[in-house]
């Protein structure tokens, strides 16, 4: 579904299992009170534009209650708001973490695999703007059943931010104990973010039993003068029986899927498994 405006009405969906909504404004689903479909497992909401409070997010997730997979990627001009703007502006309603991860109360019960990503939006540099990020004390922990995680780095530090020493998040006081996977998208691999990554790798033995996989997916010039970090957060992970993948991409903070020419094993270390691709895939 693409280019639509929402609300519509959706019928017959009773049988859907998987639905993608691409770069639609989305302005609510309509669903009555009742479950827009009762089997839907797996939704993508790929750069739309949604109202700067959620309230028609969390709506539309409360219509989907066996929801286990949701994609959500927010692009610079994300705000419906801005759906018609085409001079050139800096200004972008924030997102505001602790009014987003309510709007995902719908499915805290429920989802497993969760991707969220911010990126640049496909229009002209000069009328582009830039994703503002309001930090939030909310955190993951209380997705009961979350496996996987893939977020993007900016997103990522502005969760639990009122927990956090010197603003510095540490990736162990906002995730769930459930989780498996973890991939961190635009990353800046400093010694900062390995101090905020090696906790977690330490508390397998007693909190993240299940958790087996660290996924960095930065770009190749942010690798490149970070190297020294990569490599030392590489060897703490393997130490602790945590296999971890470096993926360096063409561009930061541009939509890139996982099938994608712009998506390689860092240069670095070549020796990666065969079946990265499918891996990394939610």
């Amino acid at each position: 579904m693409r280019g639509e405006i929402l609300p519509v009405k959706f019928s017959g969906s009773h049988a859907i299992t998987e639905m993608v909504i691409e770069r639609t404004i989305l302005n609510g689903l309509i669903h009555d009170g009742e479950p827009i479909s009762p089997t839907l497992e797996v939704l993508e909401l790929d750069r739309c534009k949604i109202d700067d409070r959620f309230y028609f997010l969390a709506a539309a997730l409360e219509g989907f209650p066996a929801l286990k997979t949701l994609r959500l990627s927010l692009a610079s001009d994300w705000d419906v708001s801005h759906a018609d703007i085409d001079e050139p502006t800096n200004i972008s309603h924030g997102v505001n973490m602790d009014e987003l991860l309510s709007a995902l109360v719908g499915c805290v019960y429920t989802l497993e695999n969760f991707v969220f990503m911010d990126c640049i939006a496909d229009r002209p540099q000069e009328t582009r703007g830039a994703i503002h990020i309001v930090p939030g004390r909310a955190t993951f922990e209380r997705f009961v059943k979350l496996k996987r995680l893939h977020i993007s780095d900016n997103l990522f530090q502005a969760i639990g931010w009122d927990t956090a020493a010197n603003h510095s998040v540490l990736f162990a006081t906002v995730l769930p104990e459930t989780l498996v996977e973890l991939c961190v998208i635009d990353p800046w691999v400093d010694e900062d973010f390995v101090e905020r990554a090696a906790p977690l790798v330490e508390a397998r033995q007693t909190r993240f039993h299940d958790f087996s996989r660290l996924i960095l997916r930065s770009d190749k010039v942010q690798l490149r003068m970070h190297a020294a970090s990569v490599h030392n957060l590489v060897s703490i992970y393997a130490a602790g029986g945590v296999e971890c993948l470096v993926i360096e991409s063409a561009h930061a903070q541009h939509f890139i899927k996982t099938d994608s020419e712009d998506l390689q094993p860092w240069s670095e270390m070549p020796d990666i498994r065969a079946d990265w691709r499918a891996v990394v895939e939610i």
